[in-house]
């Protein structure tokens, strides 16, 4: 059974998708979800975000991930 989600992820999700509406790329998204979520959330958390917002499968999931993994690393300097 699946949890409900809070008002303010229900928020942090739409605000994700519409920044892939306005056409932002991934990294931008990216950039955009942090401050969202506040500091330095753990990758897990934001792929958690994308996963939700999109929908997306494991597979779809894992290409994804590998992107955000490439993305948060870049900013733990």
């Amino acid at each position: 059974m699946q949890s409900q989600m809070t008002q303010s992820e229900a928020d942090v999700i739409d605000a994700l998708r519409n920044l892939a509406r306005q056409g932002h790329s991934v990294s931008s998204m990216f950039c955009e979800l942090r401050k969202l979520l506040g500091g330095d959330p753990p990758i897990v958390d934001i792929i958690s975000c994308f996963k939700k917002a999109f929908e997306l499968s494991l597979a779809e999931l894992r290409n994804v991930a590998r992107n955000l993994i490439h993305f948060h690393s870049s900013f733990d300097g």
